[in-house]
């Protein structure tokens, strides 16, 4: 994730994750200041392996201390992205189940409504 700070260039964070059973590490973040050679640089790896290179910020919710008790239970940071996001679209689903119900009663009081 890049964040501009006026004159001084721009901060560069990266997060790296490790899938691998057994490993102490599950991931690491890692921020730097960059200038104006390492933003040449950057631009050079984003045209060069633009596929490799993900835009934005990893989840908070999954890469923070709260998650670690999961982590420490052999959960991989993948796998708890993955689950936190299916998680996320059965409540979309939910919710958008719940909203076209009620739209149905919105419509027919309206149309009550009007037609007195």
């Amino acid at each position: 994730a890049l964040r501009q700070r006026g004159a001084a260039g721009f901060a560069l964070e990266v997060s790296l994750e490790t899938s691998r059973h057994g490993s102490p590490t599950d991931y690491l973040v890692a921020t730097a200041a960059m200038d104006a050679a390492a933003g040449e640089f950057l631009r050079f790896l984003e045209s060069a392996h633009a596929g490799r290179l993900k835009d934005g910020r990893p989840p908070a919710f999954a890469m923070s201390s709260w998650a670690s008790s999961l982590y420490a239970a052999g959960a991989s940071a993948r796998c708890l992205r993955l689950w936190l996001g299916r998680v996320s679209i059965v409540f979309e689903l939910l919710f958008a189940l719940c909203f076209f119900t009620q739209l149905q009663h919105l419509v027919i009081s309206r149309e009550a409504r009007f037609s007195e």
